[in-house]
């Protein structure tokens, strides 16, 4: 990457999926663009995960929410509003940019597009599935406010 661009912001992962963000302490890499990938599914993490995240910033680790959703960690599953609203407000507190899992029709929670929708862009709000519904307004609010 570095050949190509020496400035580009680069993402690491980091082990059990993105999540022990907070084994980085001590350890970043040298090379000051870089963030590591936190991945959350409300439904299955929840304060344990919470707090390593919380842990990482206050090590100095640059973070950036590559993965997520309200479901479980299988994506689908169970939604978890309430987690799911602890989880963005932390982001937001904490300015950490974050990327909504999964634009999708597939018939699970974490799709944004309800099974049936076959357009390709361009939906309308009765297309989008719950987890959508609920990421917009979540952004809206925020935009509003």
């Amino acid at each position: 990457i570095r050949k190509h661009d020496k400035d580009s912001m680069i993402i690491v992962g980091t082990n059990n999926w993105s999540q022990d963000v907070d084994d980085v302490i001590g350890q970043k890499c040298s090379d000051e663009n870089v963030m590591y990938a936190l991945h959350f599914y409300a439904s299955t993490h929840q304060d344990k995960y919470l707090e390593k995240a919380k842990k990482a910033l206050s090590g100095n680790v640059p973070l950036f929410i590559s993965e997520c959703s309200i479901c479980d960690a299988s994506g689908d599953g169970v939604i978890d509003y309430e987690m799911g609203k602890r989880w963005i407000d932390f982001a937001d507190e904490n300015d950490i940019s974050y990327i909504v899992w999964n634009l999708s029709n597939k018939n699970e929670s974490s799709s944004l597009i309800r099974p049936e929708v076959r357009r390709l862009s361009c939906w309308k709000d009765e297309e989008y599935s719950d987890t959508a519904k609920w990421f917009k307004k979540v952004m809206s609010d925020k935009k509003d406010s």
